[in-house]
């Protein structure tokens, strides 16, 4: 599968199931305005790309992510957005040295090496926290540290995309995991409740 395709197939799924009414179970704490915003940004940043001297385009869903982090730092305590950044930064650097590791040392590889290391950070992000928003902050900042890394050591005069197809599909394979676990979790949770609840009256019924 082509890098891009896996954003695209996400991106509309998550849209459908928004659309439908699922937002307080997908994204909850986040509202319909800010899902709509950044939906629709996401949207038009596939279509605009734009241009940091002559060697660097930066694509246009970066506003995307941006708008994320800054309407987290926002919402939240100076505390938790401190602990965050750190968070997201450590993230980045995990997401950088993955992939090179992976370069390096194919045979490490299960699926793709893209696919496989957006998986680890989806893990470590939904370890980081179960919140919808601060998720889509940790997950904006670390791909955000990863992508700019390369400008460290790129040559002067080789051309740099930041935001392409290969974010795009790690960023929403990873939230999508972060969001998948949590959702998970908390069925597993709410089954045990309810067992908890019934079984004591369903046991004293059997021995009446």
């Amino acid at each position: 599968m082509n890098d891009g395709y896996w954003s695209y197939i996400l991106l509309v799924v998550m849209t459908v199931l928004l659309s439908s009414g699922w937002r307080s179970s997908v994204v909850k704490g986040i509202t319909s305005l800010e899902v709509l915003s950044f939906i629709a940004v996401w949207y038009i940043g596939l279509f605009s790309a734009i241009p940091l001297g002559s060697t660097v385009s930066v694509q246009g869903i970066y506003l995307a992510l941006l708008l994320t982090l800054v309407r987290f730092m926002l919402k939240e305590p100076i505390a938790t957005v401190s602990y965050f950044i750190i968070t997201g930064c450590l993230l980045g650097l995990i997401v950088f040295f993955v992939q090179e590791m992976y370069r390096l040392d194919p045979i490490l590889i299960v699926f793709q090496k893209e696919i496989d290391a957006a998986l680890i950070i989806g893990v470590l992000a939904w370890l980081v926290t179960r919140q919808a928003l601060p998720q889509a902050a940790v997950l904006s900042l670390a791909y955000i540290i990863q992508d700019v890394l390369p400008l460290l050591s790129k040559p002067s005069d080789q051309m740099l995309y930041l935001g392409d197809a290969v974010l795009q599909d790690g960023w929403w394979i990873s939230y999508v995991c972060a969001r998948v676990l949590t959702l998970t979790g908390e069925s597993i949770v709410w089954m045990l409740q309810f067992v908890q609840r019934r079984l004591p009256r369903r046991l004293k019924g059997i021995r009446k």
